[in-house]
């Protein structure tokens, strides 16, 4: 993959990060186009700043969408998934990635950041929508976790 290297940044903080990884996953998901074609619409039009972490978590999570979605799906019992708000399946897809698979980042700040997310790109039952999600999903874990431990 070419990045334009005036488009990207040597170091974005975790918030910057989060927060491109969003916007790259939003537009591949509404404009049904890969990676490569949206970081070029982006930097472009948008003067999107990446880095080389927010392309690579954005791979990883397209990635593993489909079973993102499941997960999602499964801890959203009041709201069939086909009904959440695309936004809000991009930040909890990001949220359940880090959650699940990024042991650098502790679930209270994924948790944290996709309320913010949702405060900036959502509307007022959205951060709520999503704090109630992802909360289930981390009791769910944690429950889990618990008798693992148990039974060893």
């Amino acid at each position: 993959m070419s990045l334009n290297s005036n488009n990207v940044k040597k170091r974005l903080d975790m918030r910057e990060r989060r927060e491109v990884v969003f916007v790259l996953l939003f537009q591949m998901l509404v404009a049904n186009e890969s990676l490569q074609e949206v970081l070029e619409t982006c930097t472009e039009e948008f003067e999107l700043i990446s880095d080389k972490k927010a392309i690579k978590k954005v791979e990883d999570i397209a990635v593993k969408a489909d079973f993102l979605d499941e997960e999602i799906a499964k801890f959203s019992p009041k709201r069939a998934f086909s009904r959440i708000a695309k936004t809000n399946v991009i930040i909890l897809r990001i949220a359940f990635f880090e959650i699940l698979f990024d042991e650098s980042t502790p679930y209270k700040v994924s948790i944290n950041e996709a309320v913010e997310l949702a405060k900036k790109y959502g509307d007022n039952s959205d951060k709520a929508f999503i704090n109630g999600v992802l909360d289930s999903f981390v009791k769910s874990l944690q429950t889990r976790e618990a008798v693992k431990t148990e039974n060893e």
